[in-house]
């Protein structure tokens, strides 16, 4: 029997207790940034998604998440007709 482990909640204590897990830091800072950016490029992630990531992360962070992507990595949203 295989357990499942459960990343949400690692990360969500890995953030509680960042001192102990400070020999990482670089190491969350870049996979959070990583993982973030998938989830923005994801192709369901529409308008209110967007907003509600934004939302979750706060507005320092996402800014932060944002200024970090390339330029190829950035869609535009579609033109009205």
């Amino acid at each position: 029997m295989s357990i499942a482990l459960d990343g949400f909640e690692v990360f969500r204590q890995v953030g509680k207790h960042a001192e102990v897990f400070a020999p990482i830091r670089a190491d969350v800072d870049k996979q959070a940034r990583a993982l973030v950016a998938k989830c923005l490029k994801a192709k369901s992630v529409g308008l209110d998604a967007l907003r509600d990531i934004s939302n979750a992360l706060g507005q320092e962070q996402f800014g932060l998440v944002l200024d970090g992507l390339k330029d190829t990595e950035v869609k535009e949203p579609p033109h009205p007709t």
